[in-house]
């Protein structure tokens, strides 16, 4: 059996090697959570960009399609209807988006499904062709 000497320097090694462990850890969670954020920034861009272009796309169809008759009215409605997508995209950042996304999903729960499953085959079906 150690001695008590031994025992400490043993007890110490120990604790110097977790603390070592422990600290390496936080420094790879902390590099970790920066290429998170970063990534979550970057998608954040990407997905404003987006909802710029559509609002663009929207203007300009609604400048060109104008027209009093029934196909310039719908022309004008869908042109809104991308307006509006691209401002609740530019708007919006991933965390609010993601939070609406449950909020509909809990007011209808069904078609939600419904489109899950739909998304789950069409993905079922292309793994299967590759």
């Amino acid at each position: 059996m150690r001695d008590n000497g031994e025992t400490t320097r043993f007890g110490e090694q120990l604790r110097d090697a977790g603390n070592s462990m422990v600290d390496g850890l936080d420094k790879k969670g902390q590099e970790v959570g920066d290429a998170v954020h970063r990534g979550v920034e970057k998608a954040e861009g990407v997905i404003s960009s987006v909802g710029e272009r559509l609002v663009d796309l929207g203007g300009s169809m609604k400048h060109k399609l104008e027209s009093p008759n029934a196909i310039g009215c719908a022309a004008t409605a869908v042109a809104d209807g991308i307006t509006g997508s691209g401002e609740y995209l530019k708007n919006r950042s991933l965390e609010q988006m993601s939070k609406d996304v449950v909020e509909v999903a809990k007011q209808h729960p069904i078609p939600v499904v419904c489109v899950g499953l739909g998304l789950g085959f069409l993905l079922g079906r292309s793994w299967v062709r590759t």
